[in-house]
């Protein structure tokens, strides 16, 4: 199962809601225009449900027109009926904002949920602009690296957190030795390359560019655990290290087994060399 379900709102119910609420003589134009487009909007939500489901949302191509409808207009659906604070469908962008656990970001795991995004961006797919199963919650900073660039390959992209059906575990941090000990991450080698999972997720670090976003605060966080470790070594043996690190893992794997913390401290507790003596690299 992906990991979230999209709201329960039927497109062309949120669509009809968002022009519905234009009743005033200079906005007529635009909603006639947008009653006209209904037949448009319902077919290509209906083939967006059954790319999505199928990893097709690449052979899904930008458009500009529905019918009368411009991607101004669509824009304007959802800037003023959509997203607006006292908009028709605030209560639908408000529900999808709350869709991510915790409230934190589905994309990056790591950042507060702050907004919704178009996955395929309004700008080139304007029909899907007031489509729940198109807006996800995310946070700022994952919506600014994913841009509005066209998908034209099924795995150059981001994972969809509505309909992509990922590994169990697939984030893998590797420690790398130096004169101090260094996180990186990147796609688990036991993650199928056949399925292009592995494709679709090595895009999706890359592309949101989280494993440099990743090693920072594995930085930090191998830092604030470094004296504890010692510490625990000087008392006992490795074995007090690695049940720490066990302790820390089970911790983030409650959240999220591919949380840049799960991925850590998986590695670190199961490295011998590190718990070891491995971890007097931390400054």
């Amino acid at each position: 199962m992906p990991g979230m379900q999209p709201v329960s709102h039927l497109p062309l119910d949120v669509y009809r809601r968002c022009y519905g609420a234009y009743t005033q003589g200079a906005q007529l134009p635009l909603k006639r225009r947008a009653k006209n487009a209904e037949h448009h909007i319902e077919t290509m939500s209906a083939y967006y449900l059954e790319a999505a489901r199928a990893g097709a949302l690449h052979l899904i191509a930008t458009h500009s027109a529905l019918d009368e409808m411009s991607p101004q207009d669509m824009g304007k659906l959802y800037a003023g009926q959509f997203s607006a604070a006292h908009g028709a469908c605030r209560d639908v962008y408000d529900e999808i904002r709350s869709l991510a656990p915790h409230g934190i970001c589905p994309l990056c795991l790591q950042r507060a949920v702050s907004q919704v995004d178009h996955y395929l961006p309004k700008a080139h797919y304007p029909a899907f602009a007031v489509d729940p199963r198109n807006l996800v919650p995310v946070c700022t900073d994952c919506n600014w690296e994913k841009g509005e660039a066209v998908i034209s390959k099924a795995n150059e992209r981001v994972v969809h957190p509505y309909f992509d059906v990922l590994p169990d575990i697939w984030l893998q941090c590797n420690l790398e030795q130096s004169e101090r000990i260094v996180a990186s991450f990147s796609v688990s080698s036991g993650v199928s390359e056949e399925t292009g999972q592995k494709d679709l997720l090595e895009s999706h670090l890359r592309e949101l560019n989280l494993d440099s976003f990743y090693k920072i605060h594995a930085g930090k966080r191998l830092y604030e655990i470094g004296s504890r470790l010692r510490s625990l070594h000087g008392k006992g043996s490795s074995d007090y290290v690695r049940a720490q690190l066990q302790d820390n893992l089970e911790e983030a794997e409650r959240f999220n087994r591919n949380s840049w913390q799960s991925a850590l401290f998986r590695a670190l507790s199961q490295s011998d060399w590190f718990c070891r003596d491995g971890f007097n690299l931390i400054p």
